[in-house]
């Protein structure tokens, strides 16, 4: 058997394990809903994790909706705290995936506090 067939067997025999002590145990598994392919490439969370390259990359899905925030973002001349708020949990999310993106995360935090408090002042009579 070949090391390739062996790791594919130990692997099925795992999934296999892991439903028999689910099912004794009475929890459910929502099999359409589960990935039980062995892969060197998975997505969670909106991120796919890539074992053979030792990458973890956005998922094109969750990268088109972060742009067209951006974009939108963009366009607007005087953006709103709503549309600030979620361009920033657009980054936020996205935050763990480049280095140093906390400091640009920061410094947008602090624009969106100065124009909230901005929008909040009532204007003087």
């Amino acid at each position: 058997m070949s090391p390739e067939n062996f790791q594919s067997l130990f692997s099925l025999c795992l999934c296999l394990q892991c439903i028999f002590l689910y099912k004794k145990y009475i929890f459910r598994i929502n099999l359409p809903k589960s990935d039980l392919v062995p892969s060197q490439r998975k997505q969670h969370l909106g991120m796919v994790l890539d074992s053979v390259r030792a990458l973890v990359f956005s998922s094109p899905e969750r990268f088109s909706r972060s742009l067209s925030v951006g974009q939108s973002f963009l366009e607007h001349r005087a953006p709103t705290v709503s549309l600030w708020r979620s361009l920033l949990g657009h980054l936020a999310s996205l935050e763990r995936l480049v280095t140093g993106s906390w400091v640009h995360s920061q410094s947008l935090q602090w624009c969106l506090k100065k124009h909230r408090k901005a929008a909040s002042v009532p204007p003087s009579q």
